[in-house]
């Protein structure tokens, strides 16, 4: 990929737009269609209200076309009742406030709320039962990777924003920079990675669900077992996450996936009500304690869980694994698919696909930020059915991208200024109809 960035650089400088004046926001990456479909990929960073607004003022206008949209659909008035009664940790609260305020000063006389806001992010309204995810390392692996992990999320599509894949990349004035791979308006976690190769997820189980004051989303656990532990050694965060999760009463039961690299990770499982369980961890006895793989049903880490023996006869082939194969395996039929080869800390190479799409995001992530291409598939590649995505072809845009317009900002003018570049680069969308 190296000799390709430095031959399509100057392309990439060709194709940025004008920029559109924000605060605390940079659109790396933009293709979408005229009803915004497609791929944005952005970072914020500040305090939670500069992140929030930044958001908000970004996707005031889809926003406020979109979400009351939802409030017909079935589900909604249950989500809305729990998140007025929800807990709310301090730093998800602020961005959804400020992102309220971002909206209506973008959107002048907009209709969305900040209950709108809270509901979007409780997700806990829709439902999938084929969500897959897989992680391994040791032998599977070959230096410089260490971990490779994926995870498709399998819902049908749930709203029409969610067509809209949206990828953000937060880094808060403190705490680990991550990624969050959603749609507009999204802070809470149904996938995300954090820079220190951790990728968490979410896999419905069981679907029960309770509604009482004090109870917490599920993606707002999922978000806070990856920011929040602070220590500097993989094992101790996963220790900070159980502790955290175990006080935590989900409003939804669930499985989630804490896929640290080098197996310091587990799968909680959390039932409705409760704070979640102990994780299940890598079993000897399974693939020698170097493979993870979660569907939607329970194992207890020593057989492959039902629904996912196609994950199992990959592993029983043996050999290294590689990103693109561990990739494939999945199909294009969720609604994402992310995977994340982890080399060490802020050295990640990340792969993103989101339905109705006929490309595929690469990310390359690293201590200076992230460098942003795509792939095209042979044909329109979407992976109907659950079949595998072709071998991927020619790249569209270069990873010197990000890099040729970070040189352009002045020496010295400070994060602040790197928010002049709204627009990112715009191409004729990859689209499957």
């Amino acid at each position: 990929m190296r000799p390709l960035r430095r031959r399509l650089a100057p392309l990439a400088v060709l194709l940025l737009a004008a920029p559109v004046r924000a605060e605390n926001v940079e659109v790396l990456f933009e293709d979408v269609d005229g009803l915004r479909r497609g791929y944005t990929v952005l970072r914020v960073w500040g305090t939670p209200q500069e992140r929030g607004r930044a958001l908000g003022t970004t996707f005031a206008q889809e926003l406020t076309a979109e979400l009351p949209k939802l409030r017909a659909l079935p589900g909604y008035a249950w989500s809305a009742q729990v998140a007025s009664q929800a807990s709310w940790p301090a730093e998800v609260a602020e961005e959804l406030a400020a992102m309220a305020e971002g909206i209506r000063a973008a959107a002048p006389g907009s209709t969305v709320t900040l209950a709108d806001l809270q509901t979007l992010n409780g997700l806990d309204w829709t439902f999938g039962d084929a969500c897959r995810s897989h992680s391994c390392w040791g032998r599977y692996v070959e230096a410089p990777v260490r971990t490779l992990s994926t995870r498709r999320l399998d819902l049908e599509t749930p709203f029409d924003l969610a067509l809209h894949h949206v990828v953000v990349l937060f880094e808060p004035d403190s705490g680990p920079r991550w990624l969050n791979v959603a749609w507009p308006g999204f802070v809470t976690a149904i996938t995300a990675v954090d820079a220190r190769g951790t990728l968490v997820s979410l896999h419905d189980f069981e679907g029960t669900q309770v509604a009482r004051p004090g109870v917490t989303f599920r993606g707002i656990a999922a978000r806070q077992a990856l920011t929040s532990p602070a220590a500097g050694d993989a094992a101790a965060r996963r220790d900070e996450a159980a502790a955290l999760l175990s006080s935590l009463p989900l409003a939804t039961s669930t499985f989630l996936n804490y896929y640290a690299p080098e197996g310091e990770g587990g799968v909680f499982t959390c039932a409705a009500g409760v704070g979640c369980a102990a994780p299940r961890r890598p079993q000897p006895g399974y693939f020698s304690g170097e493979v993870l793989v979660t569907s939607n049903s329970q194992t207890d880490g020593w057989s492959v869980p039902a629904g996912a023996e196609f994950i199992d006869a990959y592993y029983r082939q043996g050999g290294v694994k590689r990103l693109a194969d561990h990739f494939a395996l999945m199909g294009g039929s969720g609604l994402h698919l992310v995977s994340v080869e982890y080399r060490a800390e802020s050295d990640l190479t990340v792969w993103i696909h989101g339905r109705g799409r006929g490309d595929v995001l690469r990310l390359e992530w690293g201590s200076a930020g992230v460098g942003v291409d795509t792939v095209a598939p042979k044909g329109c590649g979407c992976g109907e059915g659950g079949a595998p995505l072709p071998i991927f072809a020619a790249a569209a845009l270069s990873l010197g991208l990000v890099r040729a317009r970070r040189a352009s900002i002045p020496a010295g003018a400070g994060p602040g200024a790197v928010g002049d570049a709204r627009a990112g680069a715009r191409r004729s969308p990859r689209t499957c109809r």
